[in-house]
């Protein structure tokens, strides 16, 4: 499967429509699509084959492609080809961390430093005439565009994180594959259970989480047997939650800032960046980081409701929680947390 980087970034979009089109097409054009594919015989295999020599980018794509044809139910694959997806998945997100992230950011980089020698030349040769200023902000729009979207596909996923997130969806809505997944590792929650640890990525801990409220849906006998394991890591996770503060209850009116609201108020010549709200100039990392944080925090209290004895100090927590998310803007996790809240502290 050794090929050039050209024809490697070919083979990783081509695979890539194929996956979308799958996830998108609906109905009798979504199962004839997922069965032309799956009845050829060469390209389930040369998508087994990518599996085990691909490069990290072609790897996730054949993941992706694999496993949605293993959720057709209607689509006869074979247990074998099934067994080899989840065995490399387990593989790859079981593997202690870091290279494969690195790997893949790596060949974004490279990508776009190729990009921009080959840019380079044309440029040169562009720019013997001077550019007018719409040319020039069109150029650095353009730029902008480019480099969002170079910063996308480094944020988009790791090879680690399409493993887990695929792992996670057929250990769900597939009980074989639970069964599986601890047959083929007897210590798996033990293991999954360290990668709760705050020390590893948010994303793999949240993934870690949903795999084994998996396990205890599928495998309950299983799972009971690593109960006093599982059950006060996962409720030392839910209590090191960090909320928001209660304010301070006061009887006086809060005063405005000085400068408050002055961000409402402008004059015409002034820069629209400084009629924006303020709020509009937090990072986007943060709100990421904000967004990874609740969908572990979700993936934790739904771990909870199989695997919980509630105490004191766990409903004081889970009464901070409620408030955190009844404070801020609803959406969907959030409801989902309150939610899970409520069922944890009535069981």
């Amino acid at each position: 499967m050794a090929m050039n980087l050209p024809w490697a970034d070919i083979a990783n979009y081509s695979l890539r429509v194929v996956h979308r089109l799958i996830q998108v097409a609906t109905g009798k054009a979504g199962r004839r699509l997922r069965r032309q594919i799956s009845s050829d015989k060469q390209a389930v295999s040369n998508l087994e084959g990518i599996l085990d020599v691909g490069s990290h980018q072609l790897q996730m794509r054949a993941m992706e492609i694999l496993s949605e044809l293993v959720l057709d139910s209607s689509i006869d694959i074979s247990k074998d080809t099934r067994e080899n997806l989840v065995r490399k998945q387990l593989q790859i997100f079981l593997a202690d961390g870091g290279e494969q992230e690195q790997e893949v950011s790596e060949q974004v980089q490279e990508v776009g430093e190729q990009e921009e020698e080959v840019a380079a030349p044309v440029e040169n040769k562009t720019n013997k005439t001077p550019i007018n200023n719409k040319e020039k902000e069109k150029e650095k729009e353009k730029e902008k565009t480019n480099k969002m979207s170079i910063n996308s596909k480094e944020k988009e996923k790791t090879i680690k994180a399409t493993a887990g997130e695929t792992l996670s969806t057929l250990s769900n809505k597939i009980q074989t594959v639970s069964r599986f997944i601890v047959d083929e590792h007897s210590d798996i929650v033990d293991r999954l259970t360290q990668m709760l640890d705050p020390t590893n990525n948010i994303r793999y801990r949240a993934m870690s989480a949903k795999i084994l409220e998996n396990l205890c849906i599928h495998c309950k006998e299983h799972v009971s047997k690593e109960r006093g394991i599982l059950l006060p890591k996962v409720l030392d996770e839910i209590l090191a939650t960090k909320t928001k503060p209660k304010p301070e209850a006061s009887g006086s009116i809060p005063q405005p800032d000085d400068n408050e609201g002055t961000h409402e108020i402008s004059s015409e010549g002034n820069d629209i960046e400084m009629q924006l709200p303020r709020h509009t100039g937090h990072k986007a990392s943060d709100q990421e980081n904000e967004d990874n944080m609740k969908e572990l925090q979700e993936a934790l209290l739904s771990l909870a409701v199989h695997e919980n004895a509630p105490d004191g100090a766990l409903v004081e927590k889970l009464k901070a929680i409620v408030d955190d998310n009844c404070n801020c803007q609803a959406t969907p996790v959030s409801l989902k947390i309150v939610k899970l809240c409520c069922q944890i502290s009535e069981s």
